[in-house]
Parts: C-alpha cells; structure tokens; sequence
C-alpha cells in the first residue's frame, strides 16, 4: 500500500478489477490488500499512476516474483494495453481516481472490455455479468 498522500501504482486491467471486485482473491492477504485499495480509489481525489508491470494489487499476488506475472505475463502486458487504449489513457500518466472510475464505468456499461477479459480466470466466475450482457 502506498503511504498516504502518494499515488496508488495501477496496471491497465487492474482498472477494470478494481471496478468488479466483490472481495474474492487468491489468498486472504491478496483479497485484504486489494480490499484496502478499492477503499483508498473511492476518495475522488486519490491519485492514480498507471504503470507498465507490477502495481500494488500485484504485491500481494502469489504469482508475482516482484518482476513479472508468473501466470502468463505477456498475456497480462497486452490486457493492459488494451485497457489503457479502450480508455484513452496514457501509460505513466497520473490521474484522479473519480475520473477513471467513471471511464471505466462508462466502458463497462459499453461492454468494451468483454474481448479483453475473456481468457483472465476471474471473467467466467465474477466479472462476465458485470462487464458483458449474454
């Protein structure tokens, strides 16, 4: 978690987690971490910096190794290319929580990222009815 006042390091897909996220994860740790965060992003002016690889979601991954996503970490570079492109955001770019939520939102009320998250092991379980109609 970052120290308050600092922005909160984000990947791309991450976005669109943070916007479905409904408390499940990969470990109790991972679904506290990630439970902090959504909590800290809901503070309109909370920064967010989007990042090229590991963010703070990932800190508590068991399959990050603090250099790449052991779970397929092209697969994830592309999702986060998509992502950022879909919204029309710029990698490295800074931004305020209440304006990509509302991005996001507006992209997930579109259905823009049904394509983008179809392979993510999470898409069938919790996010296909949130993101997808059909």
């Amino acid at each position: 978690m970052p120290p308050k006042d600092n922005p909160v390091n984000l990947r791309g897909h991450h976005l669109i987690c943070i916007h479905t996220f409904l408390g499940e994860g990969y470990s109790k740790a991972f679904s506290e971490n990630m439970g902090d965060i959504v909590r800290i992003l809901k503070v309109p002016t909370q920064k967010i910096r989007i990042v090229e690889g590991l963010d703070h979601i990932c800190t508590f991954c068991p399959y990050s190794n603090w250099v790449s996503c052991l779970k397929g970490n092209d697969k994830v570079m592309d999702m986060d290319k998509k992502v950022v492109s879909i919204l029309g955001i710029e990698p490295r770019g800074t931004y305020k929580s209440l304006y990509l939520r509302l991005k996001t939102g507006e992209a997930v009320h579109k259905g823009l990222f049904c394509d983008v998250c179809a392979k993510c092991e999470w898409f069938a379980l919790y996010c296909r009815p949130l993101l997808c109609s059909g």
